[in-house]
C-alpha cells in the first residue's frame, strides 16, 4: 500500500515523533517531495500548478502552516487573548479596581512603548533573512549533492560493466560474481546513508520508539 500511495504522490507526510497521537504526528508532520519521474514532471508542470496550491485541500496538507498555528502561533493567540481579555473588561471595569489610592494593586491597562517595536523591526528582518537565505542554501546544497550520488553511481555501475574485463575459462564465474557484488554494493549505498543521514531512512512505516532495540531497528 505504501509503494502504490507513493507511486502515485507528489510528496509524502512523514513525521518521525511516533510517541504522540495521530493528531499529534499530523500536526508535527513533513512534506517530502517524492523522486519525480516524467508522469509527475507533467503534473507538475500544469499552467495553473501555482493556483492549485492556494485550494483549501492543499492549504490544510501544508506542513509549514500546520507546523507554525501549533504549537507557535497557538500559544501566541492565547496570550494575546488573554491580554486583551484582561484590557477590555477587567482594566476598565470599574468594579474590579480597587478603591483605596495608596493600594500597590491597580487594574492598569498592559502595554508596550512603541519603541521596542521600532529598534528591534530592522535587526529582526535582517535576521530573518539571513536564516531564510541559509536555510535555503543548505536545502539546495543538499539536494545537489544528492543528485550528484545518483549520477555517480550510475556511472560507477556503468564502467564497472564496460572496463572490467571478462576472461575466458575457470576465472570467468568470478569476475562474473565479483562484477555483481560491486553492482550490489553500489546499488545500496544510497540506501545506506539516507539511514546514516536520518533515523529511520524517511519511511513513515518504520516505528521508533525509545524503547524500540538497536536490533528490531536494523531488522526493520
Amino acid at each position: 500500500r505504501l509503494v502504490e500511495g507513493a507511486s502515485r504522490a507528489m510528496s509524502m507526510q512523514y513525521c518521525r515523533d511516533h510517541a504522540g497521537s495521530k493528531t499529534w504526528r499530523w500536526l508535527r508532520g513533513l512534506s517530502i517531495d517524492m523522486s519525480y519521474d516524467f508522469r509527475r514532471w507533467r503534473k507538475h508542470q500544469k499552467a495553473f500548478r501555482n493556483l492549485m496550491l492556494w485550494s483549501p485541500a492543499n492549504i490544510v496538507a501544508a506542513d509549514n502552516i500546520r507546523r507554525l498555528c501549533f504549537p507557535d502561533l497557538a500559544v501566541i493567540g492565547g496570550v494575546s487573548s488573554l491580554v486583551c481579555y484582561y484590557n477590555r473588561w477587567i482594566a476598565h471595569d470599574p468594579t474590579q479596581a480597587l478603591e483605596a489610592a495608596n493600594s500597590f494593586w491597580q487594574f492598569g491597562q498592559l502595554a508596550l512603548p512603541m519603541e521596542c517595536f521600532s529598534i528591534t523591526t530592522v535587526a529582526l528582518g535582517l535576521l530573518v533573512t539571513f536564516k531564510t537565505q541559509s536555510c535555503y542554501n543548505r536545502f539546495d546544497d543538499a539536494r545537489a549533492q544528492w543528485g550528484l550520488i545518483i549520477n555517480e553511481s550510475r556511472a560507477l555501475g556503468s564502467r564497472i560493466l564496460t572496463r572490467v574485463p571478462a576472461p575466458e575459462g575457470e576465472n570467468d564465474w568470478k569476475v562474473q560474481r565479483a562484477k555483481r557484488h560491486a553492482l550490489k554494493l553500489i546499488q545500496t549505498f544510497p540506501h545506506t546513508l539516507k539511514y546514516h543521514l536520518t533515523e529511520d531512512g524517511c519511511n513513515p512505516h518504520i516505528v521508533i520508539r525509545e524503547e524500540t532495540p538497536d536490533a528490531e531497528i536494523r531488522v526493520a
